[in-house]
């Protein structure tokens, strides 16, 4: 049998891109376990935890902003079925780009409210993959947003590790 059989029912639905959104602006995948960190925002977080919980798959909350999703299937099925890759800095892929337009929309406002800011009367996004820039650009672009792109070398906030590295702004 399948052993994704469990998670054949989900849809890319609504609650599914605001989990998408929510894990490629503030999650990893690791192995076999997923991680959610959110302080800020903490409706939009108790909506995507309400949707997992409504999908069975269960979390535990490691403080009042981390939460750990230890289910090797789970991870395996996003892995496998929507191309995610292992790491804290994942690539958005490129699926997103074929969502409706609504969804596209929805997929916008979540990870710019995750990860966009005003700026001197701008919204600027930070990553530091260029492809996830790249993507989001493409989005902003088919509603007639255009952006500009820039480069910064910055310490990561996500580490200990404070090292200067390359990262790529997108400011609209």
């Amino acid at each position: 049998g399948d052993i994704f059989t469990k998670f054949r029912e989900i849809e890319i639905d609504n609650n599914f891109v605001k989990f998408m959104a929510f894990l490629f602006s503030e999650g990893y995948i690791i192995e076999d376990r997923m991680g959610l960190s959110q302080s800020v925002y903490k409706n939009m977080r108790d909506e995507v935890l309400a949707y997992l919980k409504s999908l069975d798959i269960h979390y535990i909350g490691c403080n009042d902003k981390d939460f750990q999703i230890n289910n090797l299937l789970f991870v395996k099925y996003l892995r496998t079925k929507f191309l995610i890759e292992d790491g804290k800095n994942m690539q958005i892929p490129g699926w997103v780009l074929n969502l409706e337009p609504e969804k596209k929309r929805l997929f916008l406002k979540w990870f710019f409210t995750f990860e966009g800011g005003e700026e001197n009367s701008s919204i600027a996004l930070v990553q530091s993959r260029r492809d996830n820039i790249n993507i989001l650009s493409y989005l902003l672009a088919e509603f007639g947003v255009f952006c500009s792109f820039s480069r910064m070398y910055k310490c990561a906030t996500n580490t200990q590790n404070k090292k200067k590295k390359l990262y790529f702004r997108l400011t609209i």
